[in-house]
């Protein structure tokens, strides 16, 4: 599960309003730790593949980074907190990462 949550607060923003926007990314950010918390009780991670891992979002079109780009920014700015660990690498420095 890596939903692209800086894309969809930006969705969810226009359509229903920041303070609702941010209640339904801290709900969707809340499910991972319960699933992680819930596989350990029972046992499950020897036979699965849920961990927590870090994603890349790699674009090759220049319209849809400019796009994903805006959209983190809105994010970041009104959820500092839950986009800490957001990171951009561009040109040279992209390809080092």
């Amino acid at each position: 599960m890596t939903p692209l949550l800086y894309h969809d607060y930006s969705s969810f923003k226009k359509s229903h309003g920041r303070s609702t926007a941010k209640q339904i990314i801290r709900f969707r950010l809340a499910h991972l730790p319960q699933i992680l918390e819930i596989a350990t009780q029972e046992n499950l991670l020897q036979h699965s593949q849920c961990r927590e891992v870090e994603t890349f979002d790699v674009f090759h079109d220049n319209r849809m980074y400019s796009n994903a780009k805006s959209r983190l920014g809105v994010y970041r700015k009104d959820m500092p907190v839950e986009s800490a660990t957001y990171r951009e690498y561009e040109g040279a420095e992209a390809i080092k990462v």
